[in-house]
């Protein structure tokens, strides 16, 4: 199981949104079977794009903390 948390605060007068947040908080191991290997096709016997930039760019397997800040004027 993967956690998430998130904290965020409004500043005053409307001023914007900070945010702070953790993605996989218990740091669990994921067992992820990349399945881009369906999308990708290899030109005349030779691989176009090479392995280490294949794969879910959005898929991060260890723990990640963010900030966000949304200001409004």
């Amino acid at each position: 199981m993967v956690v998430d948390a998130a904290l965020g605060y409004r500043l005053p007068k409307q001023l914007g949104i900070m945010g702070l947040g953790v993605r996989n908080l218990l740091d669990e191991k994921l067992r992820f079977q990349d399945d881009s290997f369906r999308s990708l096709t290899p030109v005349s016997g030779q691989d176009p794009i090479p392995r280490d930039f294949r794969g879910n760019f959005g898929f991060v397997p260890d723990r990640v903390i963010f900030t966000a800040i949304t200001l409004s004027f």
